[in-house]
């Protein structure tokens, strides 16, 4: 298991004590970061404080009443404000349980720290430091995820409402996932072998798995997880860095969000299932990671789902950079590839006879929900039903095919493939580093796909 790092954090007045945890800390094989050894001359503190806060795993402040002070007419005594400060910043990053206060009788804590659990301090310096050293072992423990029944879903209002409306003029993409009807029927779909050929199925996989390799993150969010059958891969693979790991899948559907937690419940930690949309309603979905979700935090976006938004990538990926910590929280993406020689009458999703009856049965269900005809009827029509049509991306070069319905003119389902380097030129633009990308081509050289890992410039 990789080592851990602890900052520890004190005022000067409070060195002895620090000194003593920090021992303690590099004796049970941890690795401390020393306030005295972390502030080079030169350097601007805060900004080196923000660095250490994103580089560590854990942090302990000792809080003495070393200040005096006048509080609504009485005299106290007070922590430093600065050790104060930087509790503050780390907190934010580690959360309340990996953020550690070792504070004495006498000092008065600030209001909005006061409800906080702390350890006391006492003049004993090696309990203290023991103590210290326990309160981590416990965080880093490698236990068992709760069982299903403690698994907290949090349902954004104005989607459950959406989904109890029986028709919809407007369609999108997301909309055909929605319940448990459309989550069997798109499960359907990604369990027939004609679907996704097993050769593409285990490139995409491997790239996935190679991508994240090193990466450290506390929290696994995977937005639209599907069959969740490569989130768990991911999660087993990210638990080798993180045995705390966490997963929060976002899904339209009730019933493929049901599906991830049952998938990843027995290999890491589900604190919770957004049932949300992450397209239109990304605001509250970012929400509620403030409350659940630890950085550094990786995001996934897996079977093309980026490729699928009904809003195009522009909007999403904008409300991410925003709500992403730099240098440590990620997005893992695959996506689908087009060669300058592709052609929509020779690619597969342009073909109508090359769907199968699985495909064709989700689809109809879209064109059914807006006509009001059952399914099966448009299933018996789906060949003189269907046509195809360019579509649009925020993304040069991109070749996005559209399935609409004859009949009722409507689009049904949209299904974008990019032009690799068009794609990466566009991402590095928005304020993105690539920290991994890989593409692999079919044997016609014109279908692909790519992976792709993205952090914040």
């Amino acid at each position: 298991m990789v080592a851990r790092k602890i900052f520890v954090g004190s005022s000067s007045e409070s060195l002895e004590i620090a000194k003593a945890i920090a021992q303690e800390l590099a004796r049970k094989d941890y690795i401390p970061l020393r306030w005295w050894n972390e502030f080079p001359a030169g350097s601007i503190t805060i900004d080196r404080l923000l660095e250490v806060a994103c580089e560590v795993d854990g942090a302990v402040f000792v809080l003495k009443g070393d200040d005096k002070a006048w509080y609504r007419g009485q005299g106290t005594v007070l922590p430093r404000d600065n050790v104060i400060l930087e509790y503050g910043l780390f907190v934010s990053q580690l959360g309340r349980q990996r953020t550690l206060i070792l504070k004495d009788d006498s000092a008065k804590l600030p209001t909005d720290v006061h409800a906080v659990g702390y350890e006391r301090l006492i003049d004993d310096k090696a309990t203290v430091a023991e103590r210290t050293v326990q309160h981590f072992d416990y965080q880093f423990a490698d236990v068992l995820p709760p069982p299903l029944g403690h698994i907290l879903q949090i349902v954004d209002p104005k989607v459950a409402n959406n989904q109890m409306v029986k028709s919809r003029p407007s369609r999108g993409n997301k909309d055909l996932y929605v319940g448990v009807e459309g989550a069997l029927r798109w499960l359907d779909v990604v369990t027939d072998p004609a679907y996704w050929p097993d050769h593409q199925e285990q490139a995409i996989r491997a790239m996935l798995l190679d991508a994240i390799r090193s990466v450290h993150a506390r929290t696994f969010v995977s937005f639209g997880p599907g069959d969740a059958k490569m989130d768990r891969e991911l999660a087993v693979k990210l638990r080798q860095l993180e045995p705390q790991l966490e997963y929060i899948p976002v899904d339209i559907s009730d019933g493929l969000l049901q599906r991830a937690v049952i998938e990843l419940s027995d290999q890491v930690r589900v604190p919770v299932g957004i049932l949300g949309d992450f397209e239109a309603r990304l605001n509250f979905i970012q929400t509620q990671l403030r409350s659940y979700a630890s950085h550094p935090v990786l995001f996934g976006l897996l079977g093309n789902t980026f490729g699928n938004m009904d809003n195009y990538e522009e909007t999403f990926l904008s409300g991410m950079h925003s709500y992403m910590k730099a240098k440590t929280d990620h997005i893992l993406i695959d996506v689908s590839l087009a060669a300058d020689s592709w052609v929509l009458e020779k690619d597969s999703r342009g073909v109508v006879g090359a769907y199968t009856p699985a495909y064709r049965r989700f689809l109809s269900s879209g064109i059914a929900d807006r006509t009001g005809e059952a399914i099966d009827n448009v299933v018996s029509a789906f060949e003189n039903r269907i046509a195809f049509a360019r579509g649009q991306s925020d993304i040069a070069k991109t070749r996005t095919i559209v399935i609409k319905d004859k009949v009722s003119k409507g689009r049904v389902f949209s299904i974008r493939r990019y032009d690799y380097q068009a794609l990466c030129e566009w991402i590095k633009q928005r304020g993105f580093e690539i920290a991994f990308s890989q593409a692999t081509f079919e044997e016609n050289g014109v279908i692909g796909d790519a992976v792709l890992l993205l952090k914040k410039a």
